[in-house]
């Protein structure tokens, strides 16, 4: 791997590290900056301009004329602020909300469908430190050490097989000492509400009606891993009809009828779950978030109890006009997309899109900083830079973009995660199909939670030992993605505010 010569947006060189450059540009921006993002809407990206917020218009204002498609599926999404170094704050603090798309003909009452909105506890810390209250300690050892490091040895580099990556913090130092395992960090998650109500919530439904459940991760930075127990605490399968908006069946026009039984899901930021359930009198069921492995360099998740579902007697006898089966897993589109591009890996392109983040000293009137970056690493001689569009007088869209694509065409993207803490990928305008999930199989979704990296043994420095990276595959196809400019990114925002994000054109 070869190092080009490039300098920072800050003036500051660039640092080299597995001899590839790496820019630093620091942005500080006041959530006084917003506009609006429909996540999951499949429409023209030029319909909701993310490039365009209230403080870049002349009369500080944003108006949006916006037509769903008639081909968007039918289910349960999200809106939210998108301005860039804002975006992470105004949601944590509730800015956002759900849209619904229907099928022509609704399966369920509307006493039967119930939205979920996870949200944080307010007040809640905003500054997503991982050790809170050191005084900045681990985060000045991190720097010391990361600007003392030379550059590095050429190394052979395979983009679908990452070589091992630096960490950024110490596993001891400012007086905090790191999880050895890399799965839990020193501080415990931020609390979530339930529709504003403290968790965990109470709902009440008729015994013996099918009840949809309309689950959303409306935290910005917080994924969370949703499980459901009965009374004497033995787990119950959900019966998933819908992730992201999309029917799990690839049916439009009755989304509700076949489910996925997964033993869990794993809900993150601004992801949605459409769940069924169906109690019976007395029967009580618990949505709960449990432990997961959120990285070394993240927080503590820990079991909390979300909601509570009771099956109450109803004079009511309304029934729904269905009765839910199991999907057929073969016969799933996610499944057929998978097996095409396994029949025909010469008509697919791959693509190693690679997640990293790094701790910058104070620099002049610059302060210490973390950066974080998302980069196609395919070609060798990558640069990673944060998120940076380049404007064309006049310009509603960049006019830079970090990758290319063709419309038309069918790609298989590495997602990898050389870092100790988890992250989500989002893309903008398309869905896409994630290869692995909790039941084992592909699904069609547009946000999927990357699992952190693992810890090696580093015999040079071994408080500073090296990341194996993790790898997520996903399927894009562009087929029917209309042409245009637009983004994918991290949807921990604290991560996507400092950095994480890039432009994607479909031509």
């Amino acid at each position: 791997m070869h190092a080009d010569a490039h300098v920072a947006a800050d003036g500051n060189p660039p640092r080299r590290l597995l001899n590839h450059t790496i820019d630093d540009s620091y942005m500080s921006v006041k959530p006084v900056d917003t506009n609006i993002h429909l996540h999951g809407f499949e429409g023209p990206a030029a319909e909701e301009n993310i490039f365009l917020s209230t403080l870049s218009t002349p009369m500080h204002a944003c108006e949006y004329r916006i037509t769903i498609p008639a081909t968007q599926p039918p289910g349960t999404y999200f809106y939210h602020p998108h301005a860039h170094g804002s975006a992470g704050t105004e949601v944590a603090l509730g800015l956002s909300g759900a849209w619904i798309v229907e099928p022509d003909r609704p399966q369920i009452e509307r006493s039967a469908d119930h939205v979920v909105l996870l949200r944080y506890r307010l007040p809640v810390r905003l500054d997503n430190r991982f050790v809170p209250d050191d005084g900045g300690a681990v985060n000045a050892d991190a720097e010391k050490h990361e600007m003392a490091l030379n550059d590095a040895t050429p190394v052979s580099y395979d983009p679908f097989n990452p070589p091992s990556w630096p960490v950024t913090y110490p596993m001891s130092g400012g007086g905090v000492t790191l999880d050895p395992s890399g799965c839990n960090g020193v501080a415990p998650e931020p609390m979530v509400s339930v529709d504003g109500s403290l968790a965990p919530a109470a709902l009440d439904v008729p015994a013996g009606q099918v009840q949809l459940l309309r689950l959303i991760d409306a935290t910005s930075d917080s994924p969370k891993r949703l499980q459901l127990r009965d009374a004497a605490g033995r787990l119950q399968p959900l019966h998933v009809v819908g992730l992201d908006g999309i029917p799990v069946s690839g049916n439009m026009r009755a989304p509700l009828t076949q489910y996925l039984a997964m033993d869990y899901v794993m809900l993150a930021p601004m992801a949605r779950a459409d769940v069924l359930v169906t109690l019976g009198a007395g029967e009580t069921l618990t949505l709960s978030s449990e432990h997961y492995c959120e990285g070394a360099d993240a927080f503590f998740q820990m079991h909390h109890d979300v909601l509570r579902i009771h099956g109450v007697t109803s004079a009511a006898q309304e029934t729904a006009d269905f009765i839910p089966r199991p999907v057929v897993r073969s016969e799933m589109p996610a499944a057929k997309l998978v097996a095409f591009v396994r029949a025909n890996p010469s008509l697919v392109r791959r693509r190693a899109i690679t997640f990293t983040e790094y701790s910058f000293p104070k620099t002049g009137k610059t302060p210490e900083h973390q950066s974080y970056y998302i980069t196609d690493t395919t070609d060798r001689h990558f640069h990673e830079h944060p998120f940076r569009p380049v404007y064309a007088p006049g310009g509603m869209a960049p006019s830079n973009a970090d990758v290319v694509v063709r419309a038309g065409s069918i790609e298989e993207w590495y997602l990898i995660n050389a870092t100790m803490e988890s992250h989500v990928f989002h893309i903008h305008q398309m869905s896409y199909v994630q290869e692995a999930s909790s039941a084992g199989i592909p699904v069609t979704v547009d946000t999927t939670f990357v699992r952190v990296g693992t810890f090696l043994p580093n015999r040079r420095d071994p408080n500073y030992p090296l990341i194996e990276p993790s790898i997520t595959k996903i399927v894009l196809d562009f087929r029917h993605v209309p042409k245009g400019t637009f983004v994918f990114h991290c949807h921990m925002l604290f991560h996507e505010d400092n950095g994480m994000m890039a432009t994607i054109r479909v031509v």
